[in-house]
Order: C-alpha cells, then structure tokens, then sequence
C-alpha cells in the first residue's frame, strides 16, 4: 500500500484556535500553591466525576479478559460496595491505599473505591523486586494495602489492614465478591466523596532507573484531564487532516474496544487505561501476558479496534507469519509510548495493518501521556513524539534554563495541569525539578517551529566521545532500521582519550549470529564517530521496566567493561 500524505488544512496555531472556540475546550487560569497553569473550564475535574461518567450507559461492557466481562453496572455496583467497606473500616479522607496487584477486574475496582471513600491510591509495581517494593510503602506509610499475592509474606507492609482477593489469605480476605455476583451485589447508599480538582489522588512510583524510586503525587484534576487531552488532540488531528482515515472505530454499542496489555500499576495503564476508558465509557480488554499470536487471536475474537503499548507490541504483530491471513478489518488505531520506536513503524502499521499509529510521550510526573503525534502528523513527521494540548505546555532551554530557538537541542521543561504536585514525603527533590511553572524532565529534545517535539536523549544517556556529544536514541534508531535487528541499546563506555565511546547491545533475528553486516551498515549510515565501537549479541530479551523503558544501568553492569 502506497501512503500518500494530504497537506495539512491548518496549521497547529490555526487549528488550536479554531478549537478553543468550542464550549467544551474553552479553558480558565488555576493556581496551586505557587504555580499557575491553564486548565479545562468543562469536563471532568476529578476521578470521581470519571467514575460517575462511566455510569451512564451500565450495559456496556467495561472490562474483559479471557472468559470474564464485566459490564459498567457490575463495575459501578463493586466500587461503591468496596467504598462503603473501607470507609466502614476506618478509611479517612487523605488515607493511603495500598494497591499491590496483576492486571485483574479487581484492579479498576480497588482503585476507583478507593477514591470514591476519599482516600488517596497508592499502586505498588508488581513486577518490582522486594526491595523497590519494601522502599515504596516505607515512604507512603499506607492505612490499606489491598493485594493478590499468594506466596510472599509481605513483611514489609506496615498497613494496618491488609486484604487478599487471593485465597488462603495472608492476613484478611477483601470484602468483594468474585466478579461473577457483582451484577447482583446491593448498592450501598453512600455519598460519594467529592474532592477539590487539585487535591492529592494517587501517588505513583517511579521506576527507580536512575536511583531510589520517588513517590510522583498526581491530582484528581491531572488524571481527570486525559479524557479532554485526548479528545482534543483527537479533534485538532480531524480539523487538520479531515479526509484522512480516523484512528477512531466504534463498534455497534458505539464503544472503542481497547486491547491494551499495559500494567496498570504503571502510569500509563491507569491513566491512558483504566481511567481513560472509564470516562470514555468504552472496553477494555486485558491479557494475563503478552503473546502476539493470542493477541491476533483477541483482536479478531472481540474485533478490537485499538491496540495500546510500548512499541514492542506492534513490531511483534509485523512478525507474525500469518499476519496476512488474519482479518483485521476492525483495528483502526495502533497507539505506543514508553520507548523511541523504529521512524518506519508508523508507515508499516498503516501498510501491513491497515491501521493509524500514533505516538507519545509522557512520565509519571505528567500523568501518562502529554504529547501526542498521530495520524498524518505522524506520518510526516515520524521522530517526533508530539505535541502538546491546550493546558499544557513544552518549551526546550539551555544549561542556564534559558528558552532556547526552534531546532536547537535543550532540555525538555513542561508545565500545565498534567504535572505532578510534588513527591510525597521528598520537598528536596520536589524543589530540584521545578524551575517555576516548568518541571524539568531531563529529557534532551529539539522543537521545531511548530511546536513537535523530537526527543533526542536522556541527558544521563548522552554519551560524549572526544568532545562530541552522541545521542543514543540516533544509534539506536539506526541499528533498529536493520532487518537483522529486532531490539537493541546504546550505552557508553569509558575510553582511555576519548572519555567515552558507545557500544550496542542487540538482539538478533532468528538463526542470525553474525554482527559483520550489522557493524559495516552502521559505519555507512551514521559514520564511523557514531557507529558502535563493539556489538555484543544478547541471549535474552533486554532488561525493561514495567513501561516498556529499557533499564540501560542492568546493562551498563554487564556490558561497560565487556570486550
């Protein structure tokens, strides 16, 4: 399939414009303590207007996974029994909750009851070791921790109640039936809570790559936002391209079917999720693990018409020997973050999958996704990852915090009512990553003129070979256009003259062990001061964290001083 990109019919100033006319994307200056930002003036202000949001139609189904569907009145029932349950069981307003727990129906329950009693959501990595595990609930000291654990012991867990889904039970058993008897559980007649837009909601984890995991305080108002943000961005890519096909499909109960295989105790998952989908009123359909054959499988069982993860996931989709065959007639959006992904995969989803890519880029301190490129933009510009929305902003600055011109590479600063309040129980390090309203993201990014932005590096990852500064996104981009690539990574090692020269981490297709063509390739195509100064060839999968994000310090202890 030939993909002929239309010009646009507005520019992003013209179409931001046009937009902000309309009611529902008309915005209001708000204040949080020292930092001013702009905010929606309609739409949602906390999670529990989204959890009332997801109400309106309770025979749509909400969650599924394998067997199970969980409609939204079977949902709404279960959220307010188990609100009532932790309140009755001493939950006060601003308790932390505890949430330690595989992607399960359960999950979303936990997570909205908990806001809907007035308590703030504490989601634990699952995947985590004990200690980042043991590090997190020492710094949120939580009231709760509800849990799905079998084996562990959970020593670590100073919450004063503690309660399983899972049976035999560590030392109580959730007040929640099996997902089966929500349909019939009585609903309580509780009042739900009724936060203020930037009171405290969720603190999520980050990852730790780079030191102890920090605690990222996330509002109702941050969260709340996705459901706006992405109409809005979904609306300004209609208005710029408005014969382009949609990335949005419905099927006849006039929802999205989302197949999205992301962890919800990762930011991403709960918000681009969890609490996306919820607002939305559309499904979301899980997998205990990712397969790419059985996610084939799912897509055309539930006819699917988004897929959602890291990049990973649809690259593997392309693998498929049977991809051809299978009919896929319903995915019209393929959406991925988390990682820099391959500048050919959005033209090969649109070729291969008959579907329209997008992109992004987020933290957990901007509450999951915060630019966003899809459609044609991406397509001509396939190494951004975005733009920002109306209520938030992105600007590149130099060492000396100066906004530097379009083109130049800086660090990538961003503001608006996504960002973080702080991290909890941490004001040094809350201190050290605002400059005012802009929370440094310690990300290297160039912005063009009109506004996309391209993520150049980490700036711990930049790697400064005699002098010059070397991006490994670059390298790592080159090497994954390779089709003996299929996964790589770029870090460096120290040099007795040059300081540092980078190396290249690789894992190869099947029944290739040969790095020869890989090493002459990139000599050709980034030059010999860019290319790789030694390949090792990887027998596992790369080292990632929970959002897809490949943990370059595991590697940096294996490999920096590997011949």
């Amino acid at each position: 399939m030939t993909v002929i990109l239309p010009q646009p019919a507005c520019t992003l100033e013209e179409a931001n414009r046009l937009l902000a006319r309309e009611e529902r994307f008309q915005t209001e200056h708000c204040q949080w303590g020292s930092r001013s930002f702009l905010a929606w003036k309609s739409g949602p202000k906390s999670l529990v207007d989204i959890f009332k949001m997801s109400q309106t139609h309770p025979e749509n189904e909400y969650l599924v996974i394998d067997d199970v569907r969980v409609t939204f009145g079977a949902f709404g029932n279960a959220v307010r029994h188990l609100a009532e349950k932790l309140r009755t069981s001493g939950l006060r307003k601003g308790d932390r909750v505890a949430l330690l727990m595989h992607n399960r129906p359960e999950w979303p329950v936990v997570f909205f009851a908990t806001v809907a009693a007035g308590g703030v959501i504490v989601p634990i990595n699952a995947w985590a070791s004990d200690p980042y595990k043991r590090t997190a609930f020492a710094n949120a000291e939580p009231r709760f921790l509800i849990h799905d654990r079998r084996d562990e012991t959970l020593a670590f867990a100073q919450a004063e109640t503690v309660w399983s889904i899972s049976e035999p039970s560590y030392r109580g058993t959730v007040p929640l039936p099996p997902h089966d008897r929500w349909d019939t559980l009585a609903v309580p007649s509780m009042k739900l809570a009724a936060p203020d837009p930037d009171d405290l909601a969720a603190i999520f984890y980050t990852s730790g790559t780079t030191g102890e995991p920090k605690g990222a305080m996330l509002s109702h108002r941050s969260m709340a936002n996705a459901v706006r943000n992405a109409d809005f961005q979904i609306s300004r890519m209609q208005l710029r391209y408005p014969t382009f096909p949609s990335i949005i499909g419905m099927n006849a109960a006039g929802q999205q079917v989302g197949l999205y295989p992301i962890p919800f105790f990762h930011v991403t998952g709960a918000v681009a999720g969890v609490v996306l989908f919820a607002g939305m009123g559309d499904k979301l359909v899980l997998m205990h693990k990712w397969d790419p054959a059985q996610a084939l499988d799912i897509i055309e069982k539930e006819r699917a018409t988004s897929l959602g993860g890291v990049p990973t996931l649809p690259l593997q989709l392309l693998q498929q020997g049977d991809l051809d065959t299978r009919d896929l007639a319903s995915l019209c959006g393929v959406l991925y973050g988390g990682a820099p992904p391959p500048t050919h995969l959005p033209e090969s989803i649109r070729s291969r999958l008959g579907a329209i890519a997008a992109t992004g880029w987020g933290m957990t301190e901007t509450s999951a996704t915060f630019l966003y490129n899809g459609g044609a933009d991406y397509l001509r510009n396939p190494t951004s990852c975005g733009v920002a929305s109306l209520v938030n902003g992105a600007r590149v600055v130099d060492r000396d915090g100066k906004a530097l011109p379009p083109g130049e590479p800086g660090e990538l600063q961003v503001s608006g009512s996504n960002i973080t309040l702080g991290y909890w129980r941490n004001p040094e390090a809350t201190k050290a990553a605002f400059d005012g309203n802009w929370f440094r993201t310690g990300d290297v990014a160039i912005r063009d003129a009109d506004g996309f932005v391209t993520i150049v590096d980490r700036l711990k990852d930049i790697i400064i070979r005699g002098g010059e500064n070397l991006s490994s996104v670059e390298i790592e981009d080159a090497l994954l256009a390779h089709p003996d690539v299929l996964d790589c990574a770029v870090i460096g090692r120290t040099h007795p003259s040059l300081g540092e020269e980078p190396i290249a981490i690789l894992v190869l297709r099947d029944g290739i062990t040969n790095v020869d063509g890989v090493a002459l390739y990139m000599h050709s195509t980034v030059g010999r001061q860019k290319a790789p100064a030694a390949y090792h060839v990887a027998l596992a999968p790369l080292p990632r964290n929970a959002g897809g994000k490949i943990l370059k310090h595991e590697l940096r202890t294996a490999y920096a001083n590997a011949e």
